[in-house]
């Protein structure tokens, strides 16, 4: 069914029982034209065509289908591609008070370039404020209305990539993008522990090599 207020962006639930019994999934809309990739749920996914594309199954975790998760935008600035995607269906929960961060690999702060714009629901697109508390050298954006995990967010990127999201998982706060897809996995902030691989000779964290003006060097 389509989001409301978001013509381009729907979403299907699936029963597990009916995976199990037919494992490939396609959608088309009203005029048989296909949304996004033929889809493969079986158990192995070696069964699966070289045409389609495997989705690994676990109740609660990809049971709803995103089309138009995201909008990249072509090399001739006019086009776009769109990119879906399986997520998880979001509770209902507020986000009230709630700071949510910007991984700023995708979502850089850069003087001279294009704003990072957030949206909420179908509100105006609003540009995003560096963070003074991590040396304003990522995003962030504290929600201070009763805002609930149900609304689709969307965010714009300086290249003009649009990405469309829920935030599912409460106990992460860093919006990712992997495979072109957003999502809130990631943990950032203070208090949180940080774990690294001592045989790096430096440490990045999402602000770059210093968090919270202190320089992180393994093994000293």
């Amino acid at each position: 069914m389509s989001v409301t207020d978001f013509p381009n962006l729907y979403t299907a639930e699936l029963e597990k029982a009916e995976i199990e019994a037919k494992p490939y999934v396609k959608f088309t809309d009203e005029s048989g034209n296909p949304l996004g990739d033929i889809y493969y749920f079986g158990q192995d996914s070696t069964n699966a065509g070289t045409d389609v594309v495997s989705v690994t199954y676990k109740a609660g975790s990809v049971d709803t289908f995103l089309y138009g998760a995201t909008e990249l935008q072509n090399d001739d600035g006019t086009t776009t591609t769109t990119i879906s995607d399986w997520g998880t269906t979001p509770g209902n929960e507020s986000l009230k008070d709630k700071t949510l961060y910007f991984d700023n690999q995708h979502f850089p702060v850069k003087e001279g370039e294009e704003k990072v714009t957030l949206q909420i629901g179908t509100g105006t697109a609003q540009e995003l404020i560096p963070d003074p508390q991590f040396k304003d050298s990522l995003y962030s954006y504290k929600f201070t209305e009763d805002t609930t995990q149900q609304t689709v967010f969307t965010v714009k990127d300086p290249k003009g990539n649009t990405y469309h999201f829920f935030w599912t998982d409460l106990d992460c706060n860093l919006l990712q993008v992997t495979d072109n897809i957003a999502n809130v996995t990631g943990e950032y902030g203070y208090g949180n522990k940080i774990y690294f691989d001592a045989t790096y000779s430096k440490l990045n964290t999402p602000d770059g090599p210093t968090y919270n003006g202190t320089k992180f060097h393994p093994g000293k």
